[in-house]
């Protein structure tokens, strides 16, 4: 959720405005990313955060394994300060 609050963020600083979907801001995100020449590792991130959260939240089919976790967190501290840096 970080990221996707981190992504929100930026896009209400960019159009003063919050879309009212997660696709919505994925959206409107990428498309600041491409405007300002922003990392386009981003963007992917941002799509494959909400992947881990729609499996936390409603997939038990899925499972991320323990091992996974610390390089996701890692990632997303990458995404947020990078956001930060955006801003």
């Amino acid at each position: 959720m970080a990221v996707f609050h981190a992504a929100q963020a930026l896009v209400f600083e960019r159009t003063g405005k919050t879309p009212k979907t997660h696709s919505g801001v994925r959206h409107v995100f990428g498309q600041i990313v491409v405007k300002e020449k922003l990392d386009e590792q981003l963007g992917r991130f941002l799509s494959r955060a909400y992947e881990y959260k729609t499996i936390a939240d409603y997939d038990l089919t899925k499972r991320i394994a323990p091992g996974d976790v610390a390089p996701i967190v890692e990632r997303a501290e990458w995404f947020v300060a990078a956001v930060k840096d955006a801003l």
